[in-house]
């Protein structure tokens, strides 16, 4: 049987605690992956080999470094071009897998051996708020369409959900650094236009985790408004092509991207006029169900998310 190889990439940045439970997670598989690649995006402090001090031998390690940061998109595509396995694990510093995610990953590769992309649901963690919901992901192979899904919605998620064949992941170019943020669902876009196979696991494999934190939202909004600008100019056609319903999912989904930025940034009042302008879109019982808890704060907002979902 042909050895399905895999390599895992992880982009850290000044995060060193974060990055080695990351890493541990990555060394406690079921089943192991043949290679690890951390990338480190130029952090003031440079992750050393001792990193790959728990990660068993039989696992090839490789540790790249960027003397200044350039961002996570560029060091995904880094660490894609170096690596040698013929799939691509992503994950994020602040993230881990599942103790079991390579082992259902490789059952699902000898399956779907014309795969393009696997993916999964994530169970997503808010830590300060002590508040988890599965992500929500579906199955593009129901729909009509994966581009037009696409287009719409990022239905597949991030790059922590995602296992790419690098063949595939190169032949797309990999990920737009051009792009200030929604690098990943741009991504999944391209591969889908141009036909790559995406294959839906329904077990969540991956634990997301966001520690919220009281910033300014302007210059996170300033980078979604630019992204979302960018998506819609390089798909322009694509977007012209949808229908009147998906061109008003889109746009609430656009919407539900701002409500969740300035929920995470401790915004209550940003969170609130946003998700009311979403309810007058909608006039979904959901909406105006997470509308009027609003005023409770992100905790009670974020447990609210959790039911919805």
């Amino acid at each position: 049987m042909h050895r399905k190889n895999i390599s895992v990439v992880i982009p850290t940045h000044n995060r060193l605690p974060l990055l080695e439970k990351a890493i541990q997670s990555v060394a406690v598989q079921s089943v192991l992956p043949d290679e690890l690649i951390v990338v480190d995006d130029g952090s003031d402090t440079p992750a050393g080999e001792s990193i790959f001090s728990g990660v068993p031998p039989g696992v090839h390690d490789v540790l790249l470094r960027t003397p200044v940061a350039r961002g996570a998109p560029h060091a995904r595509n880094r660490g894609a071009r170096q690596a040698a396995g013929e799939w691509l694990t992503f994950l994020d510093d602040d993230d881990t897998f599942f103790p079991h995610k390579i082992e259902a990953v490789k059952q699902v590769i000898m399956e779907n051996p014309d795969a393009d992309v696997i993916y999964h649901p994530a169970e997503i963690h808010l830590v300060r708020e002590k508040a988890r919901y599965r992500s929500g992901t579906t199955d593009l192979n129901k729909g009509p369409g994966a581009l037009r899904q696409l287009l719409v919605r990022n239905v597949v998620g991030g790059t922590s959900m995602a296992v790419v064949k690098r063949s595939a992941f190169l032949k797309a170019g990999g990920f737009d650094e051009e792009m200030p943020a929604l690098q990943d669902w741009e991504l999944w876009i391209n591969m889908a236009k141009q036909d790559m196979r995406f294959v839906f696991f329904p077990d969540a494999l991956t634990r997301y985790c966001h520690n919220t934190s009281q910033q300014s939202i302007t210059m996170v909004y300033e980078s979604m408004e630019k992204a979302f600008a960018r998506l819609e100019e390089k798909y322009a056609a694509d977007y012209a092509a949808l229908g009147r319903v998906e061109k008003k999912q889109f746009d609430m989904n656009k919407l539900k991207n701002k409500v969740f930025k300035a929920l995470l940034h401790h915004n209550k009042k940003a969170a609130f006029t946003i998700q009311g302008k979403l309810f007058l879109r909608s006039l979904s019982p959901s909406d105006l169900f997470a509308l009027l808890l609003m005023p409770l704060g992100a905790k009670t907002a974020f447990k609210a998310r959790s039911w919805l979902h």
